[in-house]
């Protein structure tokens, strides 16, 4: 058994439970034990359960047959990550080894197929090397081939191995005995010999010597894949394959062979393009508005797609000698629009090259300071007669290339007016309502990735989802509004005529079975874009609808949030602020009330209910401040205890939001700039009461009553050092507390009315508000673990713990805008009495080992693939009262991004012990 493994471990009791199912007599359940290893590996990574079964799986490949081999083989195969914990290669490669030496070949070529795919734990292991090149003088075609793909597997990782099998690689490929396939597969082994430069140019040079004399298609498409993979790799072959790739272009006219040498450059094109120059650029167009063949053509204006994804190029194509005048040299505007207008497949990659060259000198160019072209001559006609052209082709690809062609049709509204190509594609796709709806979701798309959507863009998109109301489905015109909320940027002057525009496209929204679904997704986004009588107005209906009790309150404490956002709205029209304000707060608490009655049924909403009640005190404090203010005249502040009331209260809140954005690891960035915009206003209001602390009474008239120069500190400097997107304030705090500073002349009646103000342009609630479980998952497991008794310790001896587990995070978690990458944990290793003892009574918050005696134990465990594991020493020679024995190891896990933020969502172990032995007195003495 390995070491730090228990009979009790219940990885250790799933391992015996597979093992006793492969001892059963029947084949199905042997295939069936081993082919569950796989999982077996993912849900107990630690090393030790993963080397014993990979132990298990040697001995049953060293006693099974080939039918029960190759379910291993399966295991190995898809376990890849898993292999690189073995902490006993040896022994596993005892047991594979001895089935080399049998008689059957079969089993030979099974073996070295395994330790192909065990290259990563094998690849500098000399016996395999050896025993790998002596079985490519097999004559068995099986386990020649075997042999092959091990030696292309090991080459690849081993720079040893390269080495030394290069000399019997180019024997192999000039052994006229070879047959073709073998020769091949022989070649594509050349591509991993880019461990340095002499491997590298020996493996080019070999490949150049057998293809200059050979006239055979398939040798030199082969060849030239295995060169061009090589100098991706290796990076310093690259311009010199691009020639070589371009020279096949020029000088072979058969197309299957340029079919390929145009792969090639695009395979180097999405890597290395930076690497390609101006004249590479120019021909391959040229070449490409040439060719006869439609898959020659399409297949180069792909190449010039990818080309045109990198900016250096384009920066020197426009930059060089004439600027686009020259590609108007190379190409001719008509070429160019023939091409796109006969609505083929090489078309839409013409379309596509042509949009992204236009959106490049329109965005990091200064289109008056240089010629663009032919790009800038394409006219409206041309545009429309190839949107006409795809729109009419797209009900004819299929779904892959349908995919592209939309794509580009939506990128074409890029080129020109954007709404007006929107309608153009749009009207011309009518006919067909499934392609018309794929289309609408493609614009849906494309407004909701740009940052700089303009109130036209958004006008638009609702006018053109009225029109084809009737043909649109429900969940595609709900998608339609809530991008138009998340993009529009609707003042509240205009939230009445936007909210009576979209009436027939929220009742469209609400048939069908999840009609009332796609409301509730209509009001989330009108709660975060500050669109709260709509909001109000949706959860109100909701609310009338929902059946289920827990339901039921998640959507009371929604609709009292829409009604609190309505009257911060309401600050600056009111006359009376501080009944406005009484009844916000009170529409908070009541939104945190429902929140709570959640936790029975749902379990505990910790942000929201933290949130609300932040917001609440906050806002609380805020009337305070008000209420206080309009209490005195215009010149003068008296002398009153509640200002440092206010202001300890104002930098808890401060406090309070800081340490909530930090809680939270998958949290959004604009949920973060929303809880850093309430920081920062905590800060402001700190800031305010703390001058109203040490200035009370008279003012000099004329004399600013903020002072200046702290809210220029607040403004440029660090106004809350524990904020996540930055140092700097949100850009509308910004300019508001710009607008304090520049008047010279403000009075106390002045003050109320720029809080009002504040308050009006910070966002209530963030988009996180709605995510109501994590997406992130954290286990910890702790070895010893004795987490169902006491253990016994010796105050002198320190106590090692294992600590190891897994952070998983969702597959798309980080395409959908919401992920960091979580790349270490950070453990926190504190002794605290237990709790119940006398010690631990008195204070309850005071935690050992104290800072100035022994500080806390900060490690951090880096990830690999989601796995961390780590050795943690905790010491007992500062627990000082000799009356107390019972503590509590508390181990706090953190997580740790790429940037080096520390987010606390791990778990909380703790750990009970019992000391013995002596402990130290307060005068420092053992006792």
């Amino acid at each position: 058994m390995s070491e730090g493994l228990s009979l009790v471990d219940p990885g250790l009791q799933e391992l015996v439970a597979l093992d006793k199912a492969y001892r059963s007599p029947k084949l199905e359940h042997k295939l069936q034990s081993i082919l569950q290893y796989t999982h077996f590996f993912v849900k107990y990574p630690s090393p030790d359960l993963v080397t014993s079964g990979f132990l298990k799986l040697a001995e049953y490949w060293r006693t099974s047959n080939n039918i029960v081999r190759q379910s291993i083989f399966k295991v190995f195969k898809h376990s890849q990550y898993a292999l690189t914990k073995i902490t006993s290669v040896d022994d596993m490669l005892r047991r594979i080894f001895v089935v080399l030496t049998s008689n059957d070949p079969i089993a030979r070529a099974l073996t070295l197929r395994l330790l192909a795919y065990m290259s990563a734990i094998v690849q500098e292991r000399i016996e395999v090397h050896h025993r790998v090149r002596l079985l490519l003088d097999s004559n068995d075609p099986l386990e020649l081939e075997a042999a092959i793909f091990a030696t292309d597997r090991i080459a690849s990782k081993s720079r040893t191995f390269a080495a030394n099998i290069m000399d019997k690689l180019e024997l192999m490929v000039l052994d006229p005995i070879q047959n073709t396939a073998t020769t091949a597969k022989v070649f594509r082994i050349f591509r991993h010999m880019h461990h340095d430069q002499q491997l590298a140019n020996l493996a080019r040079q070999s490949c150049l010597r057998y293809l200059r004399g050979s006239n055979d298609e398939d040798y030199i498409i082969t060849i030239a894949r295995t060169l061009t993979v090589l100098a991706k790799r290796c990076i310093f072959q690259i311009d010199a394959q691009v020639e070589l790739l371009i020279g096949y272009l020029e000088q072979d006219r058969r197309i299957p062979l340029q079919w390929s040498a145009l792969d090639c450059l695009r395979t180097l094109g999405k890597a290395q393009g930076h690497h390609f120059t101006q004249e590479n650029f120019l021909y391959i167009m040229k070449f490409a508005c040439s060719a006869r063949c439609s898959v020659v053509r399409q297949k180069g204006f792909q190449v010039l797609s990818v080309l045109c994804g990198h900016f250096d190029l384009l920066l020197r194509l426009f930059h060089s000698p004439g600027g686009g005048n020259t590609i108007s040299q190379q190409v001719s505007l008509s070429d160019i629009e023939s091409i796109m207008s006969q609505g083929d497949a090489s078309s839409v990659y013409a379309a596509r090259t042509l949009c992204k060259m236009y959106t490049f000198a329109q965005t990091h160019l200064s289109v008056n300071g240089i010629e663009i072209g032919f790009i800038s001559d394409v006219d409206h006609a041309t545009v429309r007669q190839l949107l006409n052209k795809l729109a009419s082709m797209s009900t004819n690809v299929s779904a892959s290339e349908f995919r592209y062609t939309a794509e580009t049709l939506v990128q074409l509204s890029r080129l020109r007016d954007g709404p007006e190509v929107w309608n153009a594609m749009l009207s011309a796709s009518q006919k067909n309502p499934l392609v018309l709806t794929k289309l609408f979701n493609l614009i849906l798309r494309m407004l909701s990735q740009q940052t700089d959507s303009d109130h036209h863009s958004v006008n638009t998109l609702i006018s053109m989802a009225i029109v084809y109301l009737s043909v649109l489905p429900a969940r595609t015109v709900a998608a339609a509004l809530r991008v138009a909320l998340r993009c529009g940027q609707i003042p509240p002057s205009r939230q009445p005529d936007f909210a009576s525009t979209i009436t027939p496209l929220l009742i469209r929204s609400k048939e069908g079975v999840q009609g009332y679904w796609h409301l509730y997704g209509i009001g989330r986004e009108a709660v975060c874009a500050g669109h709260y009588g709509l909001a109000h107005d949706i959860f109100k209906e909701l609310v009338l609808q929902v059946t289920s009790e827990s339901v039921g309150f998640w959507i009371r404490s929604l609709e009292h949030v829409a009604q609190a956002g309505i009257y911060i709205n309401a600050l600056l029209e009111s006359a009376t602020n501080i009944e406005v304000f009484h009844k916000l707060v009170d529409s908070l608490r009541s939104s945190s009330t429902a929140i709570k009655s959640l936790a029975a049924s749902q379990g505990s909403r910790a942000f929201q209910y933290d949130l609300l009640i932040l917001h609440a005190t906050t806002l609380e404090a805020t009337q305070g401040v008000l209420a206080t203010l309009e209490n005195h005249s215009d010149d003068r502040v008296t002398q009153s205890m509640k200002w440092s009331t206010f202001k300890e209260t104002f930098d808890t809140c401060s406090r309070g939001y800081s340490c909530l954005a930090e809680s939270f690891v998958d949290i959004d960035d604009a949920s973060l700039d929303v809880l850093d915009s309430w920081a920062v206003f905590c800060v402001f209001m700190t800031e305010l009461t703390g001058q109203f602390v040490a200035r009370t009474g008279l003012f000099e008239a004329g004399a600013p009553e903020i002072s200046p120069s702290r809210l220029y500190l607040m403004m440029y400097a660090q106004p809350v050092s524990s904020t996540r997107t930055g140092s700097r304030l949100p850009p509308h705090l910004a300019d508001v507390l710009r607008g304090i500073e520049d008047e010279s002349h403000m009075q106390v009646k002045d003050v109320g009315r720029r809080i009002s103000q504040v308050l009006r342009e910070t966002l209530l609630i963030p988009s996180y508000f709605f995510v109501t479980r994590p997406s992130v998952t954290v286990q910890v497991t702790v070895t010893p673990n004795w987490r169902n008794g006491v253990r016994r310790v010796k105050t002198y001896e320190d106590l090692i713990l294992k600590l190891e587990g897994t952070v998983k995070t969702p597959a798309n978690w980080k395409l959908r805008g919401h992920g960091r990458e979580i790349v270490a944990l950070e453990y926190v290793t504190e002794v605290v009495p237990m709790v119940g003892t006398k010690e631990r009574l008195p204070d309850a918050f005071e935690t050992y080992p104290k800072q100035h005696h022994c500080p806390q134990n900060v490690l951090r465990a880096n990830l690999a693939k989601g796995y961390f594991a780590q050795l943690c020493a905790v010491s007992f020679t500062e627990c000082r009262n000799p009356e107390t024995r019972e503590y509590v190891v508390r181990i706090t896990c953190k997580l740790v991004d790429l940037v080096g933020n520390v987010w606390r969502s791990g778990p909380v172990v703790e750990l009970p012990v019992s000391l013995e032995g002596p402990t130290r007195d307060v005068a420092g003495g053992f006792i």
